[in-house]
């Protein structure tokens, strides 16, 4: 059964707050302020958040080009280990990841290695700022990538109960 990103008590407490969320096409819509670790910048902007947690969207979300998502989402659906347990998709898309040559030296060309695993060109350019460019090569493009989508995906696992906490005061 897929895994919904807000739980009925958090739509809940949101509109309790004030905030009736957009539902479009697979994505939440809804002001960042709403979402405790977002809303300390205190813009007015507007958030995009999965509606399923094991779908194209979250895949787009946490790094990867409509494409790539469509095609990872696929195999993950087909994937059954020899025990009959399929893989959790956060461990399936880090085994992706690492399927590809990676992108270690300075002289490596980064963005391209990163592009072949499907990332997205927001992504790449933030892992390639020239202002991180010496924490950068402190590892490599692989594990970069690997950091930045277990990042956003723990953050779309933790985002329920954070809205439900913060309605509690206890965040």
């Amino acid at each position: 059964m897929p895994t919904q990103i807000l739980s009925p008590e958090a739509l809940t407490r949101l509109n309790e707050s004030g905030c009736t969320p957009v539902v479009n096409q697979g994505w939440y819509s809804l002001p960042a302020r709403y979402i405790p670790y977002i809303s300390s910048s205190g813009t007015d902007t507007t958030m995009k958040l999965p509606t399923i947690l094991e779908s194209i969207e979250t895949l787009v979300f946490i790094g990867f080009t409509q494409a790539a998502a469509e095609q990872i989402l696929q195999r993950y659906q087909q994937d059954e280990s020899s025990d009959g347990v399929t893989p959790a998709l956060l461990d399936f898309v880090k085994s992706h990841v690492r399927s590809f040559p990676d992108a270690v030296f300075e002289e490596d060309d980064w963005d391209a290695a990163m592009a072949t695993m499907g990332i997205k060109q927001s992504v790449r350019s933030g892992i390639m700022s020239p202002e991180f460019w010496v924490l950068m090569l402190s590892e490599t493009a692989r594990f970069w990538v690997i950091d930045t989508i277990e990042t956003k995906y723990k953050f779309l696992e933790s985002v329920d109960q954070s809205i439900i906490a913060r309605s509690h005061g206890w965040v």
